[in-house]
């Protein structure tokens, strides 16, 4: 059962990743697909199969954040029907199957307990699918490392959200393990996505990939390894940078303002966020429940919530959204940065992102399942670490357990 989750999960992170290929989006555009690829159904199958087979490996041990993650879903369903009724508004309730989705991504990380190898064998099947699908759009789509002033990158926003999510996990891999190879292949394709990143024009990837590494080198910028791998990066850097038509400087500038409307690099998200504040301060209980207003997609996942079920209604979510966070950046912090915790940091990447998308951290669709199975992984390794190590006193005195002396001997 074991080796049957692991399957399954290599191969759902595979397929989600392949998906933003460009043959396999336009040959979805040919059959006629609106939204997803013609891989969507296999991604929904082989997700519902190892969430299934997940179901059958849940330890006998809790998990707090699964409880607590159920308890607002119940709160968020309920209100959903509640307005429904009273209002005839069933945004609230289309939004359960995307918490759904992670709340099962959640508990299929729950149910894994992988060493550190298997750990990077999953971040690598992601990471690298994800920069081969990105690296063939910016060849195929956009026809190579040019910064267009028109968007030709199909799901830019979510290609960009997944190239982030890479950029986190190859910092993790970079830092963490001991295999000189490892460490140099994570450092190639961290310096490649973060050239896609830019050529695509993801710009809210762009600032969690940047703030997200400023973190990891203020942490780790410490001790001769790193000096000697910035000395390996300086090279590296000047040769993948030789294939760019301009200087980095000018390059970035081009990704973050070609194609924008004047000195506004928001693309008028600024606007819609003031209409927005405006709307709710005047209507701040109920916000746009009824429908009766209508302002232009609000990218701000708490603020487009806030205005559509105000305060009243839109509490539960804001909550959970609230939670999960405080929880990651809590254990974040603590845990230093140790590559089995590192779901709670990779999870910082799409909250980064919701306060200019409006669909993440949750969605859209299964772009977060990677995040939130990492997320459900660290809640079990810290779980399982704080049981290991509790030691019972006596008396005033420390009672060294059994399970406590086998891992102090193992680390002596």
């Amino acid at each position: 059962m074991r080796s049957l989750q692991y399957v399954l999960l290599y191969m759902l992170l595979f397929v989600m990743a392949i998906s933003y290929h460009p043959v396999i989006v336009n040959i979805s555009k040919a059959a006629g697909y609106e939204s997803g690829t013609i891989l969507s159904r296999y991604i929904l199958l082989i997700f519902g199969a190892l969430f299934a087979v997940s179901l059958f490996r849940i330890p006998k041990v809790k998990s707090a954040l699964c409880l607590k993650y159920i308890v607002w879903l119940t709160l968020i369903a309920f209100l959903g029907y509640f307005i429904r009724s009273m209002h005839g508004n069933k945004e609230m309730l289309s939004m359960l199957r995307t918490f759904l989705i992670v709340l099962a991504s959640i508990i299929i990380g729950w149910t894994l307990t992988p060493n550190s190898r298997q750990l990077s064998r999953i971040m690598l099947v992601f990471t690298l699918t994800v920069i081969f699908s990105g690296l063939m759009q910016v060849f195929m789509n956009i026809g190579g490392f040019v910064i267009a002033d028109q968007y030709l990158t199909d799901s830019k926003n979510s290609l960009g959200a997944m190239l982030a999510t890479c950029e986190v996990s190859f910092l993790f891999l970079f830092l963490s393990q001991e295999e000189k190879k490892v460490r140099l292949v994570a450092l190639v394709f961290f310096l490649v996505g973060f050239i896609v990143i830019l050529t695509i024009r993801a710009r809210a990837a762009l600032l969690s990939t940047v703030l997200l590494s400023g973190m990891f080198l203020a942490l780790h910028a410490k001790g001769k390894k790193m000096f000697k791998w910035i000395l390996v990066a300086i090279p590296l850097v000047l040769i993948l940078f030789s294939f760019l038509p301009m200087s980095f400087g000018d390059y970035l500038k081009a990704s973050i303002s070609a194609g924008t409307q004047g000195d506004d690099v928001t693309s008028g998200r600024m606007g819609t966020y003031q209409q927005a504040i405006r709307f709710i301060v005047e209507n701040p209980l109920l916000g746009d429940v009824e429908n009766r207003t209508s302002i232009a997609w609000i990218h701000n996942f708490p603020l487009l919530n806030i205005y559509r079920f105000g305060l009243l209604y839109s509490w539960p979510i804001l909550c959970l959204y609230l939670y999960i966070i405080l929880h990651s950046l809590k254990y974040s912090i603590r845990t230093k940065m140790d590559f089995r915790y590192a779901g709670y940091t990779i999870l910082i990447v799409p909250y980064i992102i919701s306060l200019l998308e409006p669909t993440f951290p949750f969605g859209p669709g299964t772009v977060t399942v990677y995040n939130f199975i990492l997320l459900g992984v660290a809640e079990r390794f810290r779980v399982r670490d704080r049981s290991l190590l509790k030691t019972p006193r006596r008396r005033g005195v420390t009672v060294q357990t059994p399970k406590l002396q086998a891992v102090m001997d193992s680390k002596a």
